[in-house]
């Protein structure tokens, strides 16, 4: 499947980019990474057709809802897998960290469906701060659908701090 990367701006294009999980200190070819920060907005993901009338369902795609999909083609196991491929960099799963809900969020992360919770529970223990920022207790905040949260470290725990609508 092709899609756009909608969601970066317009003339928002970088030739080398610094990736995240390298540390955010070397600098790469944006072609050798899978920043969205392309020349041509385009980007290529494999994923699974779950339903197709009445709308198009899709599993395992690495896209942000809504993303505007340009193109899809079947899966052809001689082409796209390759099982003697190796990876460039990043090659290891990065570490997991584990998480707590701090006390005076409870009642808001009891509210949220199990799904939710797996989801914002997924997001954090794969510790998404970027590696060149990995101070305790620097607070970090992402939005995640309807939902602002709130994160920070300490003492190699993820204590959710933060939890309200967006």
């Amino acid at each position: 499947m092709s899609f756009v990367f909608d969601q970066v701006p317009e003339g928002e294009t970088r030739l080398r980019v610094r990736p995240p999980r390298l540390g955010g200190n070397e600098m790469m070819g944006v072609f050798a990474t899978r920043s969205p920060f392309r020349p041509n907005r385009l980007g290529l993901s494999v994923c699974e057709i779950a339903e197709v009338f009445p709308n198009l369902l899709l599993r395992g795609v690495d896209l942000v809802d809504g993303t505007p999909i340009v193109d899809i083609r079947p899966y052809i196991p001689y082409v796209e897998s390759i099982p003697s491929a190796v990876g460039g960099f990043a090659n290891e799963e990065p570490e997991r960290i584990a998480m707590h809900v701090a006390r005076e969020i409870r009642p808001l992360w009891d509210a949220l469906t199990a799904e939710q919770q797996a989801l914002i529970r997924g997001m954090i223990e794969l510790d998404p701060r970027p590696a060149y920022q990995r101070q305790e207790g620097r607070q970090y905040q992402v939005e995640v659908g309807e939902l602002r949260i709130g994160w920070k470290v300490v003492e190699g725990v993820a204590l959710l701090t933060l939890l309200e609508d967006a």
